[in-house]
Parts: C-alpha cells; structure tokens; sequence
C-alpha cells in the first residue's frame, strides 16, 4: 500500500503544474481565476512533495523506484524549484494583469516548471534527455510571449539553435554512458562508477567531455551568450524564472555526474579554459552596461562561469552552495528589478563623495584577514580564495559612504565566510559528493592570472577617455567585443527574424 501511495505522490509532484495549467489555460476564461487555478497546480505539487518528504523522514520507507531519484541533493533541488516557481507564479498574477494571452502564459509556465522537475527527479538517462528537451521547448514557447517584438524573437532564435546543439550533446553522451554500464539507470551506473566497476575509458572521456559541452552550452558561456542578454525583454516573471532556475541546471548536471566527471582531466581542463575565459570577458562587459536588466543578464553569465570554474576544479560542493545563493539572488534581483535601479543610484550619489584609497586598504585588509583565517580551516584552490576576496573587497568598499553600511557588510562578509567553511567542510558527506583531490598547480596559475587581469582590464575600463588607445578598448567592450556576431548572423540564416538598423545597433550596445 505504501509503495503505491509514494508511486501516486510521485507523479502529482512533476505532473500537476503542467496538467492543471494546462486544463486552466485552455478552459478558462477569466484572468484572476486563470492564475488561481495556476496557483493551485503548484500548491497540489508543494503538497505532494511536503507529503513525501514527511513519509520518508517519519517511516523511511524502503521503497525503490527506478525512473525516480530521490536523494539529498534532488531533495535540496526540487525544492528550491518549488519555491521559486511559487514566488514567481504569485509575482506574476499581479505583474500580468491586463495581459491579452494570460492562458497562454500560465499554461507554458507551468509546463515549464514541470519539465525542470521531471529533469531534476529523473533517474533514467532517456527521461533526464526528454525532460531536458522539453525545458527548452517550453520555455521557448513563454520567450515569444510578445511575437511583435524582432529583437526578442531573434535572441528566441538564437535559444532555440542553441538549445538543440545541447540537446545532441547530451544525447551522445547519455548513448556513450549506456554503451559503457549497460543500464539507463542513473543511480546503478553512479554506483558502478564509486565502486570501481567502471573505470576510465575513452567511451567515458569522450562522455564527460559531451557533458561539459552541454553544460556550457546551456549556461550560456561565451560566445554563444548572445540570446541570454537579449530576452531580457521577455516577461519580468520569465526572466526571473531563467537566471534563477533554468540556466542553473548545467551546473545541475555536473553535480549530478560528478563521478564520471572526475574520471575525465581533459573534460575538466577544457571546462576550466572556457569558463575562465568566459567569466572574464563577461564581467567586463557587464561593467560597461547601462539596462539593469541587461546588467543583470551578463552577471548571470559571469557567474555560472564560475559556478562551472568551480565544478571543473573538483569542488562540487561548493558549485552547490553557488546554485543555491544564485537562483535565490537572481529571483529577487529581477522580481524587484525596479527597486534596484533606485537602490543602485543611491549608491552611486553616495559613493562619489566619499571615494578614499584609506576605505579601500581598510576593506582589502580586513577581507585578506578573513581569507587566510578561512584557508586555514578548508581545503580549496588559492585562485578561489583570491577571487572571493577581491569580490568581498569591492563589496566592503562599495559601502564605505557610511558607517552603518559598512558594519552590515562586514558582517554580511563574515557571515558569507563562516557559511563557506562549514558548507566546505560537511557539504560532501551530506550530498554524497566526491572530495576534491589536489587542485593542478596550472589550473590554480591560469586562474589567478584571470583574476590579476580582471582587475588591470577593470581599471582601464573606469579611466576617462583620455587616450586613443583607452577609447577603443572602452569601446570594444561597450560593444560586448562583438562576440555574438556570427551566431546573429547564422541565426538570420537559418531562421530570419526582420530587423531594422536600430534594433541591430541596440544589440551590439547590450
């Protein structure tokens, strides 16, 4: 009895948003209804799942099911999934008043929701690739929200050729796992991996490598970033459901195969080298934005690069922690994208009249203090202790108009620091990770020397134009060093969208 009652909650947790928004999207007709009915799909879910958490906490029922996999990390996931959908599902019930297609809206919302679920719960690889495919298709569909618009159904476009090269190289890689175990079964070829019986081989090298690619692929690194900038015209609601939810799952999918990651140095040193490069470039141009929005999107970039930084160098654990804080910035950040326009001017008429090199030796100082006592008590890479420490410098000096800020920062920094080194230290036991061995003296070496010319390159980025050399490195940047270039042009090849010289102008400025 047991077994089919976890069977039945199991279904209704994936499966509810989507036939619920589904049957409320076509049947009814009034708009508050529409997203109650929505609402509802997502509280049957929210239900079903707090109703299967309970049962395995208080009975710890001995059930096992073969296409679903429950462990700590996918506990930890489908909830964090749950909560944002249900924030941003709320959100939009008053953000998309007035709106001519509301049925449309909330029935691939939801769909989209309950793809990432089945994505997340998945332990098949042929479920894991159908989910995977239809994120992309739904999300696709919620993207073109606004078919008038040319710029947003070009980037829509260019997602979409994106999405299917991903796709390919995640069904490879799944054919070149299953030719290697034998089984679709993600739980058993894990195991076979932790317990020896299966080890390196050019098959499996040649399937971490796929997997990185994906995960590049779908985290939109560079240079193949463009459209993640430029749907920012999409629906509030659906951008803050992609930078905090659906772009994470490359990061996801590393963690979920770490094992088979881990057997692979080359999969691992080409994901370090694009990363790095990627989190590079992206947070330079993210310096040089204007749109919060847009500012917003290219951080999302800068950030997943180092989220996949993290996952090449063997710190699963860490990358975890990284998913978890991004999707919850991210959602707050583009649900209160209005406030922070006014908070992030505040900030500047403050900090012009209180620039002070003494503020900014003060928070490099106390920032190296706490890095050395932290590195101290974990094991990590120095070019991650170096990065963390420059990002908590800026952010103690972003602060120093005031004395009142400043204490809250430094907090904050000793807080972000003691939840570090506790996550570092008993993360991996919890979600059953491997531990990182000894981090590749190169690797740590390309990586500080990323960090040394982030902080040249910003600089150079902050002077005035005083010299023709500076303009044009300015410029270049303003112009997002026009990377994006040729999968506009190929996207106008395989699927033209018309656009006038303006919008083309516009995506070369975001």
């Amino acid at each position: 009895m047991l077994e089919y009652v976890v069977f039945a909650l199991l279904l209704l947790v994936p499966l509810a948003p989507a036939v619920i928004g589904f049957w409320a999207g076509w049947t009814v007709r009034k708009e508050a209804l529409i997203a109650q009915k929505a609402l509802f799909g997502l509280q049957l879910s929210i239900g079903s799942f707090t109703t299967l958490a309970l049962l395995y906490a208080v009975l710890s029922p001995t059930v096992t099911l073969e296409q679903a996999r429950l462990t700590p990390l996918t506990w930890v996931i489908v909830t964090l999934v749950l909560g944002i959908g249900w924030v941003v599902t709320r959100f939009s019930r008053q953000y998309m008043v007035g709106e001519p297609r509301l049925g449309y809206y909330y029935r691939w919302l939801l769909f989209t929701l309950s793809a990432v679920l089945i994505t997340v719960l998945a332990n098949n690889l042929l479920l894991l690739l159908f989910g995977w495919i239809m994120i992309s298709l739904s999300l696709h569909r919620l993207l073109v929200f606004y078919p008038t618009r040319a710029r947003t159904l070009l980037a829509a476009h260019k997602k979409f050729i994106i999405a299917r090269a991903s796709e390919l190289s995640l069904a490879i890689a799944c054919w070149l796992i299953y030719e290697q175990a034998g089984t679709a079964n993600i739980s058993v070829i894990l195991e076979m991996v932790s317990s020896g019986q299966l080890t390196s081989s050019s098959d499996l090298t040649l399937a971490a490598c796929f997997i990185a690619l994906t995960a590049v692929l779908k985290c939109a690194q560079l240079p193949v970033h463009g459209w993640l900038i430029q749907v920012v015209d999409a629906p509030t609601p659906v951008s803050a459901l992609l930078h905090a939810g659906v772009i994470n799952l490359g990061g996801f999918l590393l963690i979920s195969f770490a094992p088979i990651m881990q057997l692979s140095s080359l999969a691992n040193n080409l994901l370090l080298a694009l990363a790095g490069i990627s989190l590079l470039l992206s947070a330079l141009i993210m310096q040089t934005r204007v749109s919060v929005k847009v500012k917003l999107a290219w951080s999302t970039s800068a950030q997943m690069a180092f989220m996949l930084i993290e996952c090449a160098l063997g710190f699963y654990e860490l990358a975890l922690l990284h998913l978890i804080a991004h999707s919850l910035y991210k959602a707050h950040a583009f649900l209160f994208a209005g406030s922070t326009v006014q908070q992030y001017q505040n900030v500047l008429l403050a900090k012009s009249s209180s620039h002070s090199r003494l503020r900014l030796v003060f928070s490099v100082v106390i920032c190296t203090l706490l890095i050395v006592s932290a590195s101290t008590l974990v094991h990590s890479a120095l070019s991650l202790w170096l990065l963390l420490g420059v990002g908590l410098s800026f952010h103690l000096y972003g602060q120093a108009h005031s004395i009142k800020n400043q204490l809250a920062a430094l907090m904050s920094a000793i807080f972000m620091i003691a939840l570090i080194v506790t996550w570092k230290s008993f993360a991996s036991s919890w979600f059953n990770l491997p531990h990182a061995g000894s981090v590749n003296i190169w690797a740590d070496l390309y990586l500080i020397s990323i960090v040394i010319l982030l902080l040249i390159c910003a600089n150079q980025l902050h002077k005035k134009q005083s010299s023709g050399i500076t303009s044009r490195f300015q410029n270049a940047f303003f112009a997002g060093l026009y990377l994006d270039e040729w999968l506009t042009r190929l996207t106008q090849r395989v699927w033209p969208t018309k656009l006038s010289s303006a919008h083309l102008n516009y995506n070369n400025r975001n």
